[in-house]
């Protein structure tokens, strides 16, 4: 975010051990570097990427990441990383619900004690954030301001309290996909997060019924309902879910283990295929994200082909108003339409599958 200098020296608890930051501009991050050069900072995407394994040395290990995760949060449940210090920058086009899902996720995160620091402004609702802090941890206050800046702080007591904006924005979704009832808790933030969204069950039903895949990646998994659905109807496949939001693997991780499939459907942290790169698939399988910039789509249609291994399919879905075919037939050699939506769907959707030959064109 752009927001004005902001002193974080007086804030930071003496004796920091681990910070745990999200959303922080490179400027935050130097100036705590330089406050607490003895510290462990995570970032709250680390931590998703960390689910199930250790944390710092003295912690609690990592059981998950994600406000789904907190069901016992308001209980007293122990912090899962035991962090110090907790620093979140807001940004300007996350809304209301997903602050508070990603404030009381950090929080999760946070040992008895701890502050939490939030850098926002008044134009980004400060105001409301405040209340939602208040209301999840008992206090709260402004505890700095500098021109259009606002910081905002707490301090976590034995309980902290799910509020009704981070909670009620992951409701739980019930499908039937390729002929099995699925279940799916989504989040604040989360694409589609009140339904299979068109797009997606489209890319679906269009999947081949007869084929011998054996690793497939889910990229752009979002809460996991295309890797889940090919998990789920063919055992012998192991699914790699990939996505660049932390809350999203969280929850792609969560749905997996809530349909029993974990051990053969796992999330990854990604940025594209970067945490998957030494990997090689039969299949990817992705609905794009059509809100990016054009080079970012034609980014990930290389990075598939890269990953899958020669005579590897691509199968993508997009709004039909972004027109992909050139460019995975640049990429692939040839493209072809699997399924297209039905009249009258708004937005209309358009499903493509591509071959990786042995020689590919790019």
């Amino acid at each position: 975010m752009s927001q004005a200098f902001v002193d974080l020296a007086p804030l930071v608890p003496a004796g920091t051990r681990t910070v745990i930051v999200h959303g922080v501009a490179a400027g935050t991050r130097q100036r705590l570097a330089g406050l607490l050069p003895e510290a462990t900072v995570l970032d709250l995407a680390d931590l998703a990427d960390l689910a199930g394994t250790s944390g710092p040395a003295g912690t609690e290990p990592v059981r998950g990441a994600g406000p789904m995760a907190n069901a016992g949060l308001a209980a007293g449940a122990g912090p899962v990383v035991g962090a110090d210090l907790a620093v979140m920058e807001v940004a300007s086009h996350v809304g209301q619900a997903r602050i508070a899902a990603e404030l009381l996720e950090m929080a999760y995160h946070l040992r008895e004690g701890a502050v939490l620091l939030v850098v926002t402004a008044r134009r980004l609702g400060s105001a409301r954030q405040l209340n939602t802090l208040e209301d999840m941890f008992g206090a709260a206050e402004v505890a700095q301001r500098s021109g259009s800046a606002v910081v905002l702080r707490a301090v976590r007591g034995p309980e902290v309290r799910a509020t009704a904006d981070a909670t009620s924005a992951a409701p739980t979704i019930e499908a039937v996909l390729l002929g099995h009832d699925l279940r799916f808790t989504t989040g604040a933030g989360l694409f589609s997060k009140n339904r299979i969204d068109d797009g997606t069950r489209l890319l679906i039903e269009a999947l081949p019924v007869d084929h011998d895949w054996r690793d497939v990646l889910d990229l752009g998994c979002g809460y996991g309902p295309i890797g889940i659905a090919v998990s789920s109807r063919w055992p012998q496949v192991r699914v790699a879910m990939a996505d660049i939001d932390p809350l999203a693997v969280s929850a792609a991780r969560n749905n997996a283990e809530l349909n029993h499939l974990s051990e053969r459907c796992q999330a990854h942290l990604s940025d594209g295929t970067s945490a998957l790169v030494d990997r090689r698939f039969d299949a990817v399988v992705s609905h794009l994200p059509t809100h990016v910039r054009k080079s970012t789509l034609a980014r990930l249609i290389d990075e598939s082909a890269n990953v899958l291994r020669p005579g590897g399919e691509l199968i993508t879905v997009t709004a039909s108003a972004v027109d992909l075919r050139d460019r995975i037939a640049s990429t692939f050699g040839t493209v072809e339409v699997l399924a297209e939506s039905q009249a009258g769907t708004t937005p209309p959707y358009r499903v493509v599958h591509a071959v990786k030959t042995e020689q590919p064109s790019r």
